[in-house]
Order: C-alpha cells, then sequence, then structure tokens
C-alpha cells in the first residue's frame, strides 16, 4: 500500500487501486474495501468475501440438519472467534440469525438454540494506561 505521490515505490511497482472492486486486497477469505457507516465517512475494513460467507451458511445448515452437538459447538466456538472488523461482525450477525431461524425451523423450539449464547463483540480502541490509586486496608 502507498499514498499518492512520489517515491521509488511509484517508480519500481505496480501498483493498483485498491478502491476499485475488481482489484481488492483479499487474504484468507476476507477482502479489504471502503464502507460507509452511518453518521460518519467511509472508512476502511475487513468483510468477508462471498465465497466465505456461503461456505459459513452451509456450514451452518449442515451441523444444524446433522444433529452433531460437536459439529454445532465447534461452529459456536469459531462464529465468536471472527475477527472484529466492523463489516465482518455485521456479517457474523447475519450468519448468527440464520443459524436461529434454522434452528427453530428445524427443531420447533423444542431444544435450546445453542447460537443464542454468541456475542460478537469488539475489542475497542487503544486507550492509555492510566494509574489506579488502591487504598490498603
Amino acid at each position: 500500500l502507498a499514498t499518492n505521490g512520489q517515491g521509488d515505490i511509484h517508480e519500481f511497482e505496480k501498483l493498483r487501486d485498491v478502491s476499485k472492486k475488481e482489484q481488492r486486497i483479499e487474504i484468507t477469505g476476507y477482502q479489504l474495501l471502503k464502507m460507509p457507516r452511518k453518521g460518519s465517512p467511509a472508512q476502511w475494513t475487513w468483510k468477508m468475501t462471498d465465497q466465505t460467507f456461503n461456505f459459513w451458511r452451509r456450514r451452518l445448515k449442515r451441523a444444524i440438519r446433522w444433529k452433531s452437538k460437536r459439529f454445532i459447538n465447534q461452529c459456536v466456538y469459531s462464529l465468536s472467534r471472527l475477527p472484529k472488523f466492523h463489516a465482518v461482525r455485521q456479517q457474523g450477525f447475519q450468519l448468527i440469525q440464520y443459524a436461529k431461524a434454522d434452528w427453530k425451523r428445524a427443531y420447533k423450539n423444542s431444544e435450546p438454540c445453542p447460537f443464542d449464547s454468541i456475542f460478537l463483540g469488539f475489542y475497542g480502541r487503544y486507550q492509555k494506561a492510566s494509574k489506579i490509586n488502591v487504598s490498603i486496608l
């Protein structure tokens, strides 16, 4: 990645514009893109590729249909540990909603849904360490 301007990288490398859809950076099933956000300007974030997202849907569907507690627990574990980027969290939430709906369709509320326990929080921004005054009794 390089900013606009002059320098050796512009002379020796063939640079691409990652803001264009066909030239996005893709790594291990995720792509870097600029997404608009409500109330603020568009920001760079990572998002699952369509292929990765569809793989997750098939995986969840298979786990629910096979009724394998081990497979379902593994899916719950993996979903709760998705990367904490804004767009990935949104996609993770969609996947959880899909899994809950499929579970409800398959089990008709006869068994508790294991996907209710998933929380897709975020790590938050780095904060400077501060001193805490503690009094010893």
